[in-house]
């Protein structure tokens, strides 16, 4: 069980790394992959990173405040689906704790 967690996570992180332009510019992407990947956390921070090293401090603030708002979207939609798991965990007794 605990190498299918590992492979879940390891797909993830790839997929993530590839739509958020750490591979890959956001610019060789199709526009409505290139959309969504605006959405997605890191995607901001890393333009931010890449404006600080090209001595563009503005841009750089601005792409810094775009990735606190994904993160804060984020976080809002992770305490919302945390509470209805932990519903659903109650009502059906499916809620483990041991690991």
């Amino acid at each position: 069980f605990r190498s299918v967690n590992s492979l879940v996570v390891n797909v993830g992180i790839v997929v993530l790394m590839a739509l958020c332009g750490v591979n890959v510019p956001l610019g060789a992407y199709p526009a409505p992959i290139a959309w969504v990947s605006r959405f997605l956390p890191i995607t901001h921070g890393l333009i931010a990173v890449r404006d600080v090293l090209a001595g563009n401090l503005g841009g750089a603030g601005l792409q810094a405040l775009a990735e606190g708002g994904v993160a804060a979207g984020w976080l809002c939609l992770c305490v919302l689906t945390f509470g209805w798991f932990v519903q659903r965990g109650r009502r059906n007794g499916s809620l483990e704790y041991a690991t």
